[in-house]
């Protein structure tokens, strides 16, 4: 059920149609609730539901009196003497008798929350009685990719669509006989579940990005989805090899200091992600265990006459393999001037110390060079990785190596539908190659 399209929880459903009957009832007796004269309430559970409703789930008291028949008047003022006597007056049907019953918002709330809160119980139909779920819709939560200028929390339409999925899965293991309360389910058994009910790859995949809204069970079915979040955009947020040449030259111009020069040219050979949102800020960067951040000199080998590196990555759960020079052999001899036996990669370079202090100082070095290359926007850490694409797509290097670990030219691209979007996007030059090297085969054929 809902009211003013907020979800109601089930539990409470039965005091609202309660109430609701009853008005309707005295209406129909006495004409009018004045000439009752006596509160139509008649518990504190009838009281905590109105008010956890109204105060918790942001439903209106207009639509509240609306649906159950009564003046928006005297819920305000029910609602006020609440906040600001601690009092309440209900009816007694047994004595029937009026009582004025001393109760203050929090103790209104915490019955409300005893009744839905049943975590030691396997099986339960309102997804409400989930306290994962119940602290889902009563909580602000962001949304997992944020647009600028856009809100960036959930809207209720988003958490409604989250209840839709949760219920049908609750439906599902309550039909086999398994727990229905989601504080319960673990990932492997929700997923096996999504596809006995959906069937088919792209609702299984739209179901996992709408269960993932729920912070709980956001690192929930990671490389199972693919690209089915959205329709990609590509952002055109990149730079290019003549780019990186630019840079160079600033740097050997003295513009740019060696830390700052490494750093770019670190990310932009390797093109993994920046791993800030993998630890807290305050982690020592010998402490980082993904992307960026995490470059350690241990995981860097000798092999042949190049240098290899390895890059562990929390999304992929994977090790990736970097050769150091494909990008510009004569900067590893600059870079292992740093080396150390052992520890942070980036702390070494910059002589910085935190993830947090690292990524201030990238993101206003990032800025400072987006002036100095007179580009129409501000680059931002991530979009070094997607220059890497778009470098390895300028020099023709062919997708499914781009996108392989196993020909070591930086960290690949799982989601391989995006990366292809990206690449056709950034291989303009490739392209006008292809074309003319059908203009000329087809000059040889005729």
């Amino acid at each position: 059920m809902e009211i003013g399209g907020k979800p109601i929880p089930k539990t409470l459903e039965g005091d609202l149609i309660q109430v609701r009957d009853r008005v309707n009832e005295l209406i129909k007796n006495y004409k009018s609730l004045s000439n009752w004269g006596r509160p139509y309430l008649t518990s504190l559970n009838e009281v905590s539901t109105i008010y956890y409703i109204n105060e918790i789930l942001g439903v209106s008291l207009d639509r509240l009196a609306n649906f159950i028949g009564v003046d928006k008047t005297s819920l305000y003022k029910l609602i006020q003497r609440i906040k600001t006597e601690n009092k309440v007056s209900i009816y007694n049907p047994e004595t029937k008798r009026v009582e004025v019953i001393n109760i203050t918002p929090d103790q209104l709330i915490n019955i409300v929350n005893e009744r839905l809160e049943v975590k030691s119980k396997e099986k339960i139909t309102d997804p409400f009685m989930s306290s994962i779920i119940k602290k889902f819709m009563e909580s602000d939560i962001e949304k997992r990719s944020k647009i600028a200028g856009k809100p960036s929390l959930l809207t209720i339409r988003h958490k409604k669509e989250v209840l839709r999925v949760v219920q049908r899965l609750m439906n599902y293991f309550n039909e086999k006989g398994l727990p229905s309360n989601p504080d319960l389910w673990e990932e492997k058994e929700v997923e096996k579940a999504l596809w006995e009910i959906y069937k088919e790859y792209p609702k299984v995949a739209e179901a996992m990005i709408v269960l993932r809204r729920i912070p709980e069970w956001s690192n929930w079915f990671k490389g199972k989805i693919g690209a089915k979040t959205k329709r990609i955009n590509p952002v055109s947020r990149v730079i290019f090899y003549k780019d990186y040449i630019k840079i160079k030259e600033l740097y050997q111009k003295g513009v740019l200091n060696e830390a700052e020069f490494l750093t770019i040219w670190l990310h932009l050979t390797i093109g993994c992600r920046e791993g800030f949102s993998t630890v807290s800020p305050s982690e020592d960067l010998d402490n980082a265990r993904s992307s960026l951040v995490s470059l350690k000199w241990e995981n860097l080998t000798k092999v042949e006459d190049t240098y290899i590196i390895k890059v562990y990555e929390t999304k992929t759960e994977k090790y990736w393999e970097c050769d150091l020079s494909w990008l510009d052999p004569e900067i590893p001899p600059i870079f292992l001037k740093y080396a150390k036996p052992s520890g942070s990669v980036i702390k070494s370079i910059t002589g910085i110390k935190t993830v947090g202090e690292f990524e201030k100082w990238y993101r206003d070095l990032l800025e400072r060079i987006s002036k100095m290359l007179e580009l129409p926007y501000r680059l931002k850490p991530h979009d070094i990785r997607r220059s890497h694409l778009s470098i390895l797509a300028e020099l023709g290097v062919p997708l499914e190596i781009a996108c392989s670990g196993s020909m070591s030219f930086g960290v690949g691209w799982e989601d391989l539908k995006t990366a292809y979007i990206f690449y056709l996007r950034f291989s303009k030059h490739l392209r006008s190659k292809i074309l003319a090297t059908i203009r000329e085969r087809q000059k040889e054929i005729a």
